[in-house]
């Protein structure tokens, strides 16, 4: 499949939501130089799906009039197996191109994925559209240019069917979480084992057992020896794929969580409300059964959410990872200064000195045959205009460091729960003024009235606002 130049956008790309992953690799130089020749004679390249979505690789930093960013993951990988193009990698950085974008570095030309970073906000929505050339060494040649759609093809759900909620309390979930027992994390864990003995089964993954928890949902894994020390604050920071790692060598070769339909793994300083997870899991997948083609097929293969910093795996992802795991699960061998990482994530963003697991996972979709997709945003509080939200991000109330106070907290999650009973922000506004002030003053309703519905609260690591959640939510 080639793009065709211009305004033309008549030929219907190849795609398929089964197809084998194609290698990563670099285009040969008749490849690169043919394609070289073509790529620069025109300022815009344009095709179009069998769906009749449009998509257009733009030089310029702004879309054509119809066309916005390609900012969804899983309608990238989509582009890139229409394009013809490898889905090189998943990256987070304010740097770069967000969204969709297509690159050309040296004889290698791919598709990469920029999801915005946690803290980034609508001011960060710029393309950018970069070439680069030396005229002594034509292999530093570096090309980055937005890739533009019009989503022509609009989800069929308008309404959930009501077999929803009977689906969703059928859902039988398997839950566990890494801790480095810190301070912070053996004060919650009374507060989030609450919410995790909601799921079917549930287990926290460590390192250690500094105090001899007795408990029998407490495990803990070896890990290879790290830059820094355990003791030090910033062990595992943006590592957190050396604990992870052992972890699924544990639950693969143990076969402790292949019987579930979903695994989720969270974070210690995630709120989670197990039966509003199991509904969204649900909501989710009524949105890729009315969906377009490739999301219809997905729903019966592998499949992995991103529901913000939390990741979930059905049973045939645990199925696929299981089978693949001699290649998944190779880590770099002491000594490396990755030491511990996925060796699959080589040469990766942020390699070799991070591997955090919002990274990894989607990347990891990449390298797995047959094909997985991955569905949702890696970060919490991003919108999708596919999915319901499911993470909500606590930094974004946009409060100048106070987002973590008990107070706020604590207002925050009485609002949230009194949401359920609200129809607009309206009426959150008037809540907020009349029973909290402090939020009122500080927060953002529009921000908080997203919050609505979600599963999951990212941040939210204030003990009392834990415990008061738990009770609201009868945890």
């Amino acid at each position: 499949m080639k793009f065709t130049s211009g305004a033309v956008a008549s030929v219907v790309l190849g795609f398929s939501g089964c197809a084998v992953s194609k290698k990563i690799a670099p285009l040969n130089e008749e490849q690169f130089s043919l394609a070289r020749e073509q790529r620069t004679k025109v300022a815009t390249m344009q095709a179009q799906d069998d769906d009749g979505d449009q998509y257009e690789i733009t030089d310029s930093t702004s879309c054509s009039p119809g066309l916005s960013l390609l900012d969804d993951f899983a309608e990238c990988r989509h582009a890139a197996d229409g394009l013809d193009l490898p889905f090189m990698a998943y990256e987070k950085t304010h740097s770069d191109t967000p969204g969709c974008s297509y690159k050309r570095a040296g004889s290698m030309s791919y598709v990469m994925f920029n999801q915005r970073p946690d803290d980034a906000d609508d001011s960060d929505l710029v393309l950018v559209s970069m070439n680069a050339s030396s005229a002594s060494d034509e292999s530093s040649e570096y090309t980055s240019r937005p890739i533009c759609a019009n989503r022509k093809f609009v989800t069929s759900l308008l309404a959930e069917p009501p077999s929803t909620e009977q689906e969703a309390k059928s859902l039988k979930i398997f839950c566990f979480a890494w801790t480095t027992f810190r301070e912070g994390d053996v004060k919650l864990m009374p507060e989030a084992r609450k919410a995790m003995q909601k799921c079917n089964d549930h287990r926290f993954f460590s390192h250690t057992n500094p105090d001899g928890h007795k408990e029998s949902d407490v495990t803990v894994v070896q890990l290879p020896g790290q830059p820094v020390k355990p003791d030090d604050s910033q062990y595992l920071w943006h590592r957190n794929m050396v604990g992870l790692m052992p972890v699924w060598d544990y639950l693969i070769k143990s076969g402790e969580a292949k019987n579930y339909d979903w695994v989720i793994n969270l974070e210690l300083d995630h709120l989670f409300i197990p039966d509003l997870a199991r509904l969204q899991i649900t909501q989710y997948m009524n949105r890729l059964r009315a969906g377009k083609k490739e999301w219809q097929e997905a729903a019966t293969q592998s499949l992995m959410f991103m529901f913000g910093n939390t990741f979930l795996f059905n049973k045939k992802m645990v199925q696929q990872m299981s089978d693949q795991w001699s290649m998944l699960g190779k880590v770099a061998p002491q000594g490396h200064p990755a030491v511990g990482c996925p060796m699959f994530y080589e040469g990766r963003p942020e390699w070799p000195l991070h591997c955090s697991q919002d990274m990894i996972y989607p990347n990891m979709l990449v390298h797995m045959e047959p094909k997985v997709l991955g569905f949702g945003n890696s970060g919490c509080g991003q919108p999708n205009k596919d999915f319901p939200m499911s993470c909500f991000e606590m930094s974004h109330i946009s409060m100048k460091g106070l987002f973590n106070q008990t107070e706020i907290q604590s207002q925050f999650v009485r609002a949230v729960k009194m949401m359920d009973k609200m129809s607009t922000v309206d009426e959150l506004k008037h809540y907020l003024e009349k029973n909290a002030p402090r939020l009122a003053a500080n927060g953002n309703p529009e921000k908080i009235w997203t919050a609505k519905g979600v599963s999951f609260f990212h941040h939210l690591g204030d003990f009392e606002a834990r415990k008061l959640a738990n009770q609201l939510w009868g945890l």
